[in-house]
């Protein structure tokens, strides 16, 4: 899974210098809810977080949320590669309906 792939990125942070930002750069704190869009940076290393089906960024799974992924699925508007990501719920590196329905399953 996703959250899998960060772990095994950042195995041993024990000498690390890890910092945590919101998706405007501010600084956030290790224990704030992370969105999709923020970042912790591990040596310098920027790794962004994705939150399945939190395109807009405000921590929750709304309708807002499947009507962006429904206007990209038809070509109405264009993901950023953070959205995409978020919208890829079936993680085939596609967005279509699958991930839509999935989506939507989460409301």
């Amino acid at each position: 899974a996703k959250e899998a792939l960060l772990n095994s990125m950042i195995d041993d942070t024990t000498n690390a210098t890890v910092r945590y930002y919101n998706a405007d750069g501010t600084s956030a704190s290790s224990s704030s809810t992370f969105v999709t869009g923020m970042y912790i940076s591990v040596n310098g290393i920027n790794y962004y977080c994705s939150v399945d089906g939190d395109l807009d960024k405000d921590s929750a799974v709304t309708i807002a949320d499947a009507l962006a992924v429904y206007n990209h699925i038809h070509k109405n508007t264009e993901l950023t590669s953070t959205e995409f990501y978020a919208a890829d719920i079936v993680e085939n590196d596609r967005i279509n309906v699958l991930d839509l329905m999935a989506l939507l399953n989460n409301i």
